[in-house]
């Protein structure tokens, strides 16, 4: 069954907009440079970063480039084969693009870290593959975002491929059960939404609580941070 890819967007904000911190935190006080956004349409995850480095000159990649954010630049191209210069960029981030790859995540690490000089950082933001919730959604449903041939890929893969090349100074995982409440939410009534907003905000407090407090829940996360550093 095939769904529109509908969202609350202030549900989205106050659940996912959590993701964003530990990007700025991770690469505080980084030197002014060029920030490579690996699938990244406009740049949409680049810009993040301008808000501790206002200074950064964001490019986004992409196959199908889309409308650049304010003082982005885009270019069509393939993240398993990057057209810059080695050692030339600062950042390079990678929000929810791996898993459209999985077969070749090796390969993109390998990109990345020739793209970077040393000291340079890779930020990933990716979905996990082993979180039941987001499991059952993808089992049985598709939405107007997702292409064939996509797959989440586990935590541990993930982590593993990244310390292949890189120093991985950072892995926080996100959300157990509150990733696609933006989802739901964007699909009831509109009397009901603020009311589910609130359940929202005690669920998601709920899952940080839980994957703070119990270490082996980490591997039903729905979303992870991971922060590499080329060596």
């Amino acid at each position: 069954m095939k769904v529109e890819w509908n969202t609350d967007e202030r549900t989205a904000a106050m659940v996912w907009g959590a993701m964003a911190r530990p990007a700025l935190e991770s690469t505080k006080g980084l030197q002014p440079g060029w920030l490579l956004d690996l699938g990244g349409s406009g740049g949409s995850y680049g810009e993040v970063f301008k808000d501790s480095q206002p200074a950064l000159q964001i490019v986004s990649i992409d196959l199908v480039p889309g409308k650049p954010v304010p003082g982005a630049h885009v270019i069509k191209g393939d993240v398993r084969c990057l057209p810059v210069k080695t050692g030339s960029l600062r950042i390079v981030s990678a929000r929810a693009i791996l898993h459209h790859v999985p077969e070749e995540l090796g390969v993109v690490c390998d990109e990345v870290f020739r793209a970077l000089p040393r000291g340079g950082f890779f930020v990933v933001l990716e979905p996990c593959e082993g979180n039941p919730v987001a499991r059952l959604a993808r089992g049985f449903l598709t939405t107007t975002e997702h292409e064939e041939g996509e797959r989440p890929l586990t935590m541990e893969a993930m982590v593993s491929a990244m310390r292949r090349k890189f120093d991985v100074r950072d892995v926080q995982p996100f959300f157990l059960f509150s990733y696609l409440a933006p989802h739901v939410v964007a699909r009831l009534p509109g009397a009901l939404k603020g009311i589910a907003r609130l359940k929202v905000r005690i669920l998601a407090a709920f899952d940080e609580a839980m994957l703070r407090a119990f270490p082996m829940a980490r591997k039903w996360a729905a979303y992870v941070h991971i922060c590499g550093v080329k060596k």
